[in-house]
């Protein structure tokens, strides 16, 4: 921010110091403005810049790096993408433009890939409780983290999107929940019996049941839903 104090007594403020003065500082915003208009490429074109102080931005410690297999599990733990920060359509805090602005002037080039890391309803003009990452390409290939924004995603949420990571995540859930309704049922009272080789046969066939159920309602949402797993989601540019 930029304050001029001006003790008014006896100044000519047509004199052409102050004019030239007020034109220095209208070029100053002006070249801002643009500066921030030129930052606003990296992002997609519905993007905006909110306005007021984000109280939930922070920046990361110094050099903290990510290797592309780090980033890749992190998004499958989580049902996240990491794509070009051109397809975000979010909302951007100015503190992230900032954040930009100074990377490019530390660095003295304009020529940098940044990405974006975040739940994929923020490529898709929604808005969710959810903190958006922003990182920037290296040369070795490994992507530094610049900031991030928005709320904290739930520690319950890999739990819960856990069936969704790959099929083999699918299987094994499939198979814990009939185990657990094996289980349950056995707690309940059903089907319990005094052979206890009986008892357990007879409840496998439960385990099986319930784990073909939980798998098919599995597939039946992703078709509904055209979701994918994470393991094939987590880059894909498109719906």
């Amino acid at each position: 921010m930029l304050i001029i104090m001006v003790n008014n007594d006896n100044q000519d403020f047509s004199s052409p110091d102050f004019e030239s003065l007020f034109e220095e500082v209208k070029h100053i915003f002006s070249f801002s403005e643009r500066r921030e208009t030129e930052v606003l490429r990296f992002f997609g074109q519905d993007s905006v810049i909110s306005t007021g102080v984000n109280t939930k931005y922070q920046e990361p410690p110094v050099n903290t790096v990510f290797q592309e297999d780090q980033i890749k599990s992190l998004c499958i733990k989580h049902r996240l993408r990491f794509l070009p920060s051109q397809l975000y359509c979010g909302e951007i805090p100015y503190e992230v433009i900032a954040c930009i602005k100074g990377f490019e002037h530390k660095h003295s080039t304009s020529e940098l890939n940044f990405f974006i890391l975040a739940p994929s309803s923020f490529f898709l003009l929604k808005n969710v409780y959810a903190s958006p990452l922003l990182f920037v390409q290296k040369k070795d290939g490994s992507f530094k983290l610049l900031c991030q924004w928005g709320d904290k995603l739930p520690w319950y949420v890999p739990i819960v999107r856990y069936p969704m990571r790959d099929y083999k995540s699918m299987i094994l859930s499939a198979v814990v929940f009939g185990f657990c309704m094996a289980i349950w049922a056995g707690l309940a009272g059903w089907m319990n019996y005094p052979n206890v080789l009986k008892s357990i046969l007879v409840k496998v066939p439960v385990m099986i049941i319930s784990a073909g159920l939980f798998s098919t309602a599995g597939l039946i949402y992703g078709l509904l839903t055209k979701t994918d797993f994470s393991s094939d989601n987590w880059q894909n540019k498109f719906f």
